[in-house]
């Protein structure tokens, strides 16, 4: 916001130079014939005109581009944000695949056995979605022709390929305990 205040702020003043180097060039030409400018008072403010566009053209480029640095910077900050949590979810997953209760009735083996099955699909599911958001972001920075550092010495693009790949790992280790727990769970409902 403040951001977009700041450009407001800058095109405006450029805006009302312009204005004001028009009203000043309509005046000197209501003054004095154009032919008859000796002192070059017309060119020079036609050329200053002239300057102004093209320096007001280059502001709001400069400004789009800092708009999208500004918006790349916060995509990936919030990614950083959701990877950590994901992070987080996977480790209590890997706490909750250890664990392994049985049972000689075959209703609550069978409940065991399917609440089981529904975690791993929503590990899946949640690990899928952020890779997913991994990819697309540094697509979007590899696309945008724009180097954003992720901080001092680590480019945007390897820190999220960085997460993504550990992440990656992440869920590849979890799925292997997941695959031994079901193992046990579906031979304890064969046990009951």
């Amino acid at each position: 916001e403040q951001c977009k205040e700041q450009e407001d702020n800058t095109i405006q003043t450029c805006l009302q130079a312009h204005a004001q180097g028009e009203a000043l060039l309509q005046e000197l030409k209501a003054l004095k014939d154009p032919e008859d400018d000796s002192t070059g008072s017309l060119q020079a403010v036609e050329n200053a005109l002239e300057r102004l566009n093209k320096n007001r053209a280059e502001m709001e480029s400069l400004w789009q581009t800092r708009k999208m640095r500004i918006d790349l910077y916060l995509r990936l900050k919030i990614f950083e944000r959701d990877a950590l949590e994901v992070s987080s979810q996977l480790e209590m997953w890997a706490e909750e695949l250890q664990h392994i209760e049985t049972s000689r009735n075959y209703q609550i083996a069978e409940q065991s056995f399917r609440l089981h099955n529904e975690s791993v699909s929503q590990m899946q599911s949640t690990v899928y979605q952020i890779l997913q958001q991994g990819q697309e972001l540094n697509q979007l920075f590899e696309n945008c022709g724009i180097l954003l550092m992720a901080d001092t010495t680590v480019p945007a693009t390897a820190r999220v390929q960085y997460l993504v790949e550990f992440l990656h790992e992440r869920e590849l280790d979890l799925e292997d305990l997941a695959e031994a727990k079901r193992v046990k769970l579906e031979q304890n409902i064969q046990l009951c």
